[in-house]
């Protein structure tokens, strides 16, 4: 009787679970603006020294944290490889591209110059992802022969199609 009694109880629940409306999660966004800061700590892996100019290979990973704005995601993680140079201790330019992870695993590919940003692709929810903006530093500390740490303040529009 007791069998009889759980499977009642259970079949209750889900008939009110089939008759009960659906609360429809609400729909991330497919576009915005969006302010972002950058968290990277950036290691330098192969240094030439040319005389007056330098060029560095470097590895850098970090995470964002949303500023402002509206976007299907807010702490992500990245890992980045670039490639710079400089004069009279100036950088006068460089590139990167880095892979960008939420919790969820789904990725963003990013790419960077002296422009900009770009966002070109992406996996699961940031699939079809595309963006551009502008960075600028809001924060920079030297560790000498190590690397650099900086924050990245990044503004710009995204969308996914």
């Amino acid at each position: 009787m007791a069998t009889k009694g759980l499977v009642g109880i259970a079949m209750f629940g889900l008939a009110i679970a089939v008759a009960a409306p659906a609360v429809s999660a609400q729909e991330a966004p497919k576009s915005g603006h969006i302010i972002f800061d950058a968290y990277v700590t950036n290691r330098i892996v192969q240094s030439v020294d040319m005389g007056i100019d330098k060029g560095i290979i470097t590895e850098s990973d970090g995470f964002d944290k949303l500023v402002n704005g509206i976007a299907p995601f807010d702490v992500l993680t990245f890992r980045c490889v670039q490639q710079e140079q400089f004069a009279d201790q100036k950088w006068i330019n460089g590139s990167g591209s880095c892979m960008k992870a939420d919790k969820d695993g789904d990725h963003i590919f990013y790419t960077w110059d002296k422009t900009g940003w770009t966002f070109v692709g992406g996996t699961g929810k940031f699939k079809g992802i595309t963006g551009k903006g502008a960075a600028k530093p809001i924060y920079y500390h030297d560790s000498g022969a190590q690397g650099w740490e900086l924050i990245a303040r990044h503004e710009g529009d995204w969308a996914i199609k």
